[in-house]
């Protein structure tokens, strides 16, 4: 009999949690894009069909080392220490750590001490107190108090997890917030190296072309030539005076950047050499496992796919509030009106206690916290999914340039020993007395032009560098 009573107490249970089950609303979630999607291989089987690039390992974590300049990797150590974003960013985590152990502390049992004393009168409308006392004193230690909940639907455990995949998410955009800085940080500073390059050449330039002004109205007062010739020569020293004008405003911006970047705010401006370095003299170490493990080398994209997971959790979570809740909860202690008797055996006090909580009627709260928890999944999801599309054609993007910036520099190389070759032959013609010193002037014009283009396709080709070092993630370790 006591068998047939479980068996049916046991089929009512399971009949009525499918009861409860069925209420959950249904949704369609969506879902991460496919790995078709997310296929580098041609990109870069093509690149490594160029001289740009070279199968080579993993990046460490000092990625910035692959400029071999001193200086650069000084700045970016230093700035990984005292920027407000990292320090922002080491906040955060902790901060997400602290959360994760507020939500575990759920799944334990909670055990506490306490005591009081309590003062009763008797009322009229009262039952007689112990003894017949109208007035009493009753005294209360609690030794052990213990209440704990059931986690029997993983509701508990589900936010517990939730909080730990965000702590690994803010760890990742800590990783992702250190990748961006130092890629800052770099191109600032290759800008500023190439606007004070720029500066000399263009220096060199104008004193040419005011040399040549000079020149051409000597001759345009003895009538050897018109005021065409020094109109042209003149408004072209005018637009060098104003790209060297130009050139000092970026490079102080440069410097107004790097101070931003490296400096904390206690301290002064950026000290930096008269002469900045860096270059990259030969191909670009592109990892081979690149196509396969993009996912796991990109700190975003691992910031997103644990926010996906703490969404999933909390989804869990939000359908398990549609199910019964059980506490379970003992008091142990002492309880006498008399003090003298609190520690005696007659006062001992026990209580056990079980029970349960099923929200029947709450007025849509509990479905529109399900469709929040989904909506929210829904949308780190789709924040994943673009996320790896925005990755793939930055990676795309930095290949591209990186490659087409060496290709001009070869092509631009070839210009200035041509530009060389003939600044050479018309300066040794002119120590000869055979061309005039125009013609050398006009030489040097064209071989200053020539570096110039040289210093701005160098910027390019360094820049590419760096946007395809983040592209890929830098040095990033997933598992750090």
């Amino acid at each position: 009999m006591t068998r047939a009573r479980v068996m049916k107490g046991s089929i009512f249970f399971l009949l009525f949690l499918g009861v409860v089950a069925g209420c959950i609303p249904c949704h369609t979630p969506s879902s991460p894009l496919p790995v078709e999607c997310t296929d580098l291989r041609g990109n870069v089987e093509e690149a490594f069909a160029t001289p740009s690039v070279c199968c080579g390992e993993e990046l460490c974590g000092s990625y910035w080392e692959i400029f071999q300049d001193s200086d650069l990797s000084y700045l970016i150590e230093d700035g990984l220490k005292v920027n407000p974003d990292i320090k922002s960013a080491e906040a955060r985590i902790a901060l997400a750590s602290e959360e994760a152990r507020v939500a575990r502390a759920v799944l334990y049992p909670h055990l506490f001490l306490f005591g009081g004393i309590k003062r009763v009168r008797k009322t009229k409308v009262n039952p007689d107190p112990p003894g017949g006392l109208d007035l009493y004193t009753e005294s209360t230690l609690g030794l052990t108090n213990l209440s704990y909940e059931l986690d029997l639907w993983k509701k508990n455990r589900s936010l517990y997890y939730s909080a730990l995949s965000e702590e690994q998410a803010q760890i990742a955009d800590w990783c992702q917030t250190r990748l961006l800085l130092a890629s800052a940080i770099a191109q600032s500073y290759f800008a500023l190296k190439t606007n004070l390059e720029k500066i000399v050449i263009n220096q060199g330039r104008l004193a040419a072309r005011e040399e040549l002004y000079s020149l051409l109205d000597q001759q345009f007062r003895m009538g050897v030539i018109n005021e065409f010739r020094l109109y042209e020569t003149n408004g072209e020293v005018q637009e060098i005076k104003d790209l060297l004008y130009l050139l000092e405003e970026e490079s102080e911006i440069n410097r107004h950047a790097l101070t931003a970047l490296v400096v904390s705010p206690s301290c002064g401006a950026v000290s930096l050499p008269q002469n900045l370095g860096g270059s990259l003299s030969s191909p670009f170490p592109l990892p081979a496992t690149l196509p396969l493990d993009l996912l796991s080398r990109r700190p975003d994209i691992v910031a997103e796919r644990w926010r996906v997971e703490s969404g999933l959790h909390q989804v869990q979570a939000a359908k398990a509030r549609f199910f019964p809740q059980i506490d379970l909860a003992a008091f142990v202690g002492f309880r006498s009106i008399k003090f003298s008797e609190l520690f005696s055996g007659r006062a001992l006090d026990l209580i056990g206690e079980a029970t349960g909580l099923l929200l029947l009627f709450t007025a849509g709260q509990l479905e529109a916290e399900l469709g929040i928890a989904r909506t929210t999944s829904d949308l780190f999801i789709e924040s994943y999914n673009q996320t790896l599309l925005v990755a793939i054609q930055e990676v795309s993007d930095a290949l591209t340039q990186l490659i087409s910036s060496d290709r001009r520099k070869e092509t631009v190389t070839l210009a200035i020993e041509d530009a060389a070759k003939l600044y050479n032959l018309t300066s040794q013609r002119y120590e000869k007395g055979i061309a005039n010193r125009i013609t050398v002037l006009n030489a040097t014009e064209n071989l200053l032009a020539q570096e110039d283009l040289a210093a701005d396709i160098e910027l390019a080709r360094l820049i590419s560098a760096v946007d395809l070092i983040r592209a890929i993630g830098g040095g990033y370790d997933v598992g750090r």
